[in-house]
């Protein structure tokens, strides 16, 4: 790609005032920008600022919408919402120059709502494995009171859509654990 620019969220965030008003203005040039979903409508504010930017258009779908929201119940099939979050989808479908998306399950999902298959790559989640080798901490494990304890930890967003609460029971029932929180347990 040669010379690029990468704006965080942080930056958009301290220049709300401006960067959507005058994007000209923001910065020199870029020749990428990523807009992820959900939420399903900054997409839309993303693909307008790439045609402004006159930069490539990566369209990252985390959920599939309105197909998530249809699968938890939060919406109606052909209601108001539904509808907006569909045509928001189909046209950032149509405009994005890349989709990415992070299951092979939703790469095929999407291939079945486009014609230009080719565009939808996998780009799935991953870790540095070398964070699996690091040393235990002892002053973490003091300061938290982890010793002889089951530590579970989760990084990520956690959303209706997870159910967090039966799966944590799952778990349990199946390892037929009791549940104590401050005997055995620690949810960091």
């Amino acid at each position: 790609l040669g010379h690029f620019s990468v704006v965080g969220r942080d930056q958009l965030i301290k220049s709300h005032s401006g960067w959507v008003a005058q994007p000209k203005n923001f910065l020199p040039f870029w020749d990428f920008l990523i807009t992820t979903s959900p939420p399903p409508l900054i997409s839309m504010a993303g693909w307008w600022i790439s045609k402004k930017k006159k930069a490539k258009l990566v369209y990252d779908v985390r959920d599939i919408w309105p197909d998530v929201a249809l699968e938890m119940g939060s919406i109606s099939e052909g209601g108001i919402y539904c509808r907006t979050f569909d045509f928001i989808a189909k046209f950032m479908y149509k405009h994005a120059d890349l989709i990415t998306t992070v299951s092979p399950g939703k790469v095929d999902k999407i291939k079945k709502k486009i014609s230009e298959k080719d565009k939808v790559i996998l780009v799935a989640n991953g870790i540095d494995e070398s964070f699996l080798k690091n040393q235990i901490n002892d002053g973490v494990v003091e300061r938290y009171n982890l010793d002889n304890k089951f530590v579970v930890m989760y990084s990520g967003n956690i959303g209706l859509y997870y159910d967090l609460e039966n799966i944590i029971k799952e778990i349990l029932i199946e390892n037929n654990i009791n549940f104590n929180y401050n005997k055995f347990y620690n949810f960091l």
